[in-house]
């Protein structure tokens, strides 16, 4: 579809813009902009932008369309002489993509090989004129074509918001001339100007869509007023964006504040009520032993039963355990009809339900207390050897979610028993379900600093880095 079409028949056409990845690792891209991108008509494919080595535009485009979305095809002329870009643009058209954005290029003293040698053969208003002469079924050298010639959907590019206003209708004029059908702004943060471009631009009767970027920050602006032509942000904008910081901050601030308030209150009511039934179950003691007393009776069992029921009733998760064959204690973080997965320190471990006891908070301090010792460092050569053997990479992918987890449980414990920093879980991507889960789990185990999707273009969402410490 050319985006031509969609203006003729006066539609708001709304494109968005992509980068390429610098890598050929493209999948996560691909599914970033199938999830947020399907509501728009035509996806900008950037040309090496700001001068820094990519994957290829046209490439992408390729992917882009087959993935069911429509490409624009960015071509600059900084990298590519003449014969290049029409070979190119040939090449796009056999492919099926037809929307084209013709620009002249940063040059590469911008971007990441300060050192490389610009082309420059062309500027944005010839290569309109190559494409165009590529539609008549002729080259820039005037030789036929063979076969049917190609048909474009001609761009360029315009910044309304120029400090001349002339110069770009001049050069709005002169790329209408040369071909071009629709136009593109740089990003615009002045509305007024841009109204009053537009009412100029009129005369030439193309389609124009405005360029429209969030700023994150006041440093992004002043990045992009520094390092991206044709972009001017206002000092007022910036020095609002640098307010809005400030006031940011000291929400988060408060809001820290009253999480750590609402934390220190929980765990206050934990402990009162945990003392509250320590000494409820004391006071039933002592009181059993005074009527036995008064009986003459010795003390019976109910006290003991009482407390039976207490270390053996359901458990929940966030509650204090004992290891009855061990005595270790430790808190409950995952629990099943068959078993219980325990948090003793920065170990976690899985076990059957008849092999733990429910105790008090008081109960658990004291255990504690008691297990903290130090010790002389011992030098374990099996230790060393596990360490070597250990892989920081697990592959769990078409494992049912309980059985993943489960080879994860014991795989986060090994890692953090032989002080592995960090590792990487590969679940692949699927329906995303294998991923929720396992990083929803990983974030509740001790000892796990930090859970995230690794980088787009070394698996992105399916894969999960784990940071222990």
């Amino acid at each position: 579809m050319k985006i031509t079409e969609l203006f003729q028949n006066r539609e708001f056409v709304v494109s968005a813009e992509v980068g390429p990845p610098k890598g050929i690792h493209i999948d996560g891209m691909v599914e970033e902009a199938k999830k947020y991108l399907t509501g728009v008509h035509f996806v900008n494919v950037t040309d090496n932008q700001s001068s820094v080595m990519r994957l290829g535009s046209l490439a992408t485009c390729k992917v882009l369309k087959d993935a069911g979305l429509n490409p624009i095809f960015q071509l600059t002329c900084r990298d590519r002489n003449r014969i290049a870009l029409q070979s190119d643009l040939l090449s796009a058209a056999m492919l099926g993509i037809d929307n084209i954005l013709c620009l002249t290029g940063d040059h590469t003293k911008l971007g990441d090989h300060p050192q490389a040698k610009p082309v420059f053969d062309l500027d944005s208003v010839s290569l309109l004129y190559a494409a165009s002469m590529l539609e008549t079924g002729k080259d820039l050298g005037g030789n036929e074509l063979v076969g049917e010639p190609p048909k474009f959907a001609k761009g360029a590019v315009v910044s309304p918001c120029s400090d001349s206003v002339d110069a770009q209708l001049v050069k709005m004029e002169r790329k209408v001339k040369a071909g071009a059908e629709f136009f593109q702004t740089q990003a615009v943060f002045e509305p007024e100007k841009f109204i009053k471009f537009m009412e100029a631009a009129k005369q030439f009767g193309k389609p124009v869509q405005v360029g429209i970027i969030i700023p994150k920050s006041a440093g992004m602006c002043k990045f992009m007023n520094n390092n991206v032509a044709g972009v001017h942000i206002p000092d007022e904008l910036i020095a609002e964006l640098q307010a809005d910081k400030e006031k940011t901050s000291d929400a988060r601030k408060a809001l820290q504040d009253f999480v750590s308030s609402l934390q220190t209150k929980k765990e206050n009511d934990r402990k009162n009520h945990d003392d509250y039934i320590e000494k409820k179950l004391k006071q039933l003691e002592d009181r059993k032993m005074r009527r036995n007393a008064r009986k003459g009776k010795p003390q019976d069992d109910g006290q003991e039963q009482a407390t039976e029921q207490f270390r053996g009733g359901a458990l929940k998760v966030g509650e204090k355990v004992r290891i009855k064959d061990n005595g270790m204690a430790g808190e409950v973080i995952r629990v099943s009809n068959k078993a219980v997965t325990v948090a003793i320190g920065n170990i976690t471990s899985k076990m059957p339900l008849d092999r733990v006891e429910r105790i008090s908070s008081n109960e658990y301090k004291a255990a504690v207390r008691e297990n903290i010792k130090p010790r002389a460092a011992q030098d374990d050569s099996g230790l060393r050897e596990r360490r070597l053997a250990f892989s920081p990479e697990l592959d769990v992918r078409g494992e049912r979610v309980s059985d993943a987890l489960d080879i994860v449980v014991h795989y986060i414990d090994d890692a953090i028993m032989l002080n592995i920093g960090s590792v990487r879980i590969i679940h692949g991507k699927g329906t995303g379900a294998l991923r929720d889960e396992l990083q929803k789990y990983l974030r509740t185990i001790p000892g796990v600093t930090s859970v995230h999707d690794e980088q787009v273009q070394f698996g992105g969402s399916g894969v999960t880095i784990v940071t222990l410490g």
